[in-house]
């Protein structure tokens, strides 16, 4: 055996052990089980360092989705819908939340956005929209019935509009705030059409349902947005 043994036989401390005293020759195969090992985790943990001084320990992988976010859901389309309706967001309140759109026109479409809890009053919705279309640049104060996302006045067929829509969700009580950017784009693009947007929703209840709709138009079947949470740390 290369080991040896110190005071009455037995190794007491790591300060005892020299480099190289005990071999991989030295441990017989399956001697040291997993039931042996103290700390053991569980599926989905890793042996994580607690920094100098302290032991290890056995912890769990952080959320492949981030620590503050949780993704939600993606919905869709199996076929021509004029909305888009999330389904997943339930009760749970969240600080806030990011969406992801991707979505074509089946022909003509116009005022293309977003309603919060199914509340389509135009007096409720507030925006101040910056649109960049070919070389123009407009400004304008935007009051529809939904948070208008999209960068040009209408989408011909197959034009697709894609983009993010950030939505503060902040105590009961306070206004929700709503700011997106996207960009309009088609199969032989002859024109930059792109915009920033930023306003309110002047509900003041917890969000718990987003619908993206249109004011005239269908969207194509294949057209999605995907949902993320933003956890209240």
């Amino acid at each position: 055996m290369g080991a040896t043994s110190t005071g009455g036989g037995f190794i007491s401390s790591s300060a005892q052990i020299g480099d190289d005293v005990i071999l991989n020759s030295d441990i017989a195969d399956e001697s040291i089980t997993s039931s042996k090992l103290k700390g053991e985790g569980t599926a989905a943990w890793v042996l994580t360092s607690n920094g100098t001084g302290s032991s290890p320990s056995m912890q769990v992988i952080p959320s492949a989705t981030g620590a503050n976010y949780a993704f939600l859901e993606t919905i869709t389309l199996g076929s021509d819908e004029s909305t888009i309706v999330s389904s997943s967001i339930g009760t749970a309140t969240y600080g806030g939340f990011l969406v992801m759109y991707n979505v074509a026109a089946v022909g003509n479409m116009s005022t293309i956005g977003f309603i919060l809890n199914s509340d389509n009053t135009a007096s409720h919705y507030s925006s101040d929209r910056l649109s960049l279309v070919t070389t123009t640049i407009s400004a304008a104060v935007r009051t529809q019935p939904l948070f208008e996302v999209q960068a040009q006045s209408n989408l011909t067929a197959n034009d697709s509009a894609i983009g993010t829509l950030i939505i503060t969700n902040p105590a009961s009580g306070s206004y929700r705030g709503m700011s997106s950017t996207g960009a309009v784009t088609n199969s032989t693009p002859t024109a930059l059409q792109m915009h920033t947007n930023t306003g309110v929703w002047v509900g003041t209840t917890d969000v718990t349902n987003i619908t993206m709709t249109c004011g005239a138009g269908t969207y194509k079947s294949g057209s999605s947005i995907s949902i993320w949470g933003m956890k209240i740390v």
